[in-house]
């Protein structure tokens, strides 16, 4: 499978991790912009992991900013569809599942201050839980 050349890649530290931390039977194991067919694979921080719920913060005390973010692990495969003219509707074709969160992995949150003038992180601090704004997910 090709990607595209202009994938993007980010300046300074990372606030979560962007490759699979956790290992699971069946599934191959890819960082946040791997290629994804049909054969499931992990990616990290999941479709609703990374800073995607909670807003981040700025002090003027510590000239820092303040990132929640949650480390949700997702298994990606291409979802093959088709339209049923009989139906009048898409119809998905064998066990393709899109995305999706394989049971046994952890989730978890991170907090992280980071200097916004480097993109360097100051202090993190990890969270067995994720945090509650991504309770839906």
């Amino acid at each position: 499978m090709k990607t595209a050349k202009t994938q993007p890649f980010p300046i300074g530290d990372r606030f979560v991790p962007l490759c699979p931390e956790q290992f699971l039977e069946g599934f191959e194991r890819g960082c946040l912009f791997t290629a994804f067919w049909d054969k499931p694979i992990l990616i990290f921080p999941g479709s609703s992991g990374g800073n995607s719920w909670a807003p981040i913060t700025y002090s003027p005390k510590t000239n820092h900013v303040y990132i929640p973010a949650n480390i949700i692990p997702v298994a990606f495969t291409a979802k093959r569809q088709v339209w049923d003219d009989a139906t009048k509707r898409l119809v998905t074709i064998g066990d393709s599942q899109g995305f999706y969160r394989p049971v046994g992995l952890q989730r978890s949150g991170m907090l992280t201050a980071m200097d916004p003038t480097t993109n360097k992180v100051v202090w993190q601090k990890r969270r067995s839980t994720r945090w509650a704004a991504a309770a839906a997910c």
